[in-house]
């Protein structure tokens, strides 16, 4: 199966096809970023068809990648992060056309520690909850979409306050207020921590990435997952079962 990749001269785009190169069962076709190479295009009158897209671009580009997905009829995996609500929706209306697989992480064991966060909400309703991410200091969006996915799980059942970090004298903390802290340093891969506070006690939930080829390697997952289904809106919970 021949795959496109969008950012394909990025760091993560550079990983994905260097493990395609290795894959038995897709092969890298053509990418499409700010600089022209060999077998990378600027323009998607440059671009041609293939089997299937991965994005590790910014969401201005997975925007134009959407729409040459839909005109080609071929499926998509967006990897990116830092969508406004108005792409997110325009993902979801592309889904009814496509199979699409959206996911702010393509990491297995951030989607199971989304399974995780789930469970221990449920379980604590009464504790308090704080979300801290560390990642690199080259990544330009803050908090990661990792972060916001984890609020969104914590959110489900209730409507917290969400605090982007303290300064000052801040009063005491609300019941329902949901701390989320971005740390930048480094090249720190990705690192997530939920915290649920109760009385005498502390659950936290950490997951942590050494190497980026985690992500890239999820992605592939992600768009072998993909080939074959329906029209339709997926995520990496769908390709853990």
């Amino acid at each position: 199966m021949k795959i496109t990749v969008g950012g394909s001269l990025g760091d993560m785009g550079k990983r994905l096809i260097r493990l395609l190169n290795k894959n038995n069962d897709l092969e890298f076709f053509q990418g499409l970023d700010k600089i022209p190479n060999e077998k990378t295009v600027t323009s998607l009158e440059k671009l041609k068809p293939s089997d299937g897209i991965i994005d590790f671009s910014s969401p201005i580009l997975t925007m134009e990648l959407l729409k040459f997905a839909i005109d080609n009829k071929i499926p998509i995996v967006i990897a990116t992060t830092g969508f406004n609500d108005q792409q997110k929706q325009k993902i979801k209306a592309a889904s009814e056309f496509i199979p699409i697989l959206f996911s702010p992480n393509m990491s297995l064991g951030v989607n199971v520690l989304f399974k995780l966060t789930d469970i221990a909400a449920r379980a604590f309703p009464d504790f308090e909850n704080e979300i801290v991410e560390i990642h690199h200091n080259r990544k330009v969006d803050a908090p990661s979409g990792t972060a916001k996915r984890l609020g969104e799980i914590l959110n489900a059942s209730s409507d917290k306050k969400i605090i982007y970090g303290r300064e000052g004298h801040t009063g005491k903390r609300e019941k329902e207020e949901l701390g989320i802290f971005a740390v930048r340093g480094g090249d720190v891969a990705g690192e997530h921590t939920v915290y649920f506070f109760g009385n005498g006690e502390r659950l936290e939930l950490t997951h942590r990435a050494s190497n980026r080829d985690t992500f890239a390697v999820g992605a592939i997952n992600a768009m072998k997952f993909l080939f074959g289904k329906e029209k339709g809106l997926y995520s990496m919970q769908d390709v853990l079962g």
